[in-house]
């Protein structure tokens, strides 16, 4: 494994799997709000004492939005802050990067199922 699955999988076994839990240690804001067509956002810190922010659709599914926040989760712990916002369209990043974005769904997979991802070939963000 990769540091970012032992990190993933580490964090998601101290939260016992719950992105809340680890959003609320990490002092992450975690909001529903309507986005439109969007599913999700995750809003960087760009200042000293800043906080991240998270903006979830009330409309999305409960396992979409808990992907999403798992996905912020991992944007942040690798200090991803290319973009101002990271928005996620049907479960999709618009707009960012590739690598970034293909570290926060290891990160994401291997936070929410741990060393059972490794068994999962092609597991990854619901519906992409």
């Amino acid at each position: 494994m990769h540091e970012i699955e032992l990190v993933g999988d580490a964090l998601g076994a101290r939260f016992q799997r719950s992105p809340l839990a680890a959003a609320d240690a990490l002092e992450i804001l975690t909001r529903r709000r309507p986005l439109g067509r969007m599913l999700g956002a995750y809003l960087p810190p760009f200042s000293p004492g800043a906080r991240a922010v998270v903006l979830l659709a009330p409309g999305s599914a409960a396992e979409t939005r808990e992907y999403l926040l798992v996905v912020s989760l991992g944007h942040h712990l690798l200090r991803h802050r290319t973009l101002s916002a990271y928005m996620y369209t049907h479960a999709k990043a618009f707009g960012v990067p590739e690598q970034e974005q293909a570290e926060a769904d290891r990160f994401a997979r291997y936070y929410l199922r741990g060393a059972v991802a490794e068994l999962a070939p092609g597991a990854g963000a619901a519906g992409a």
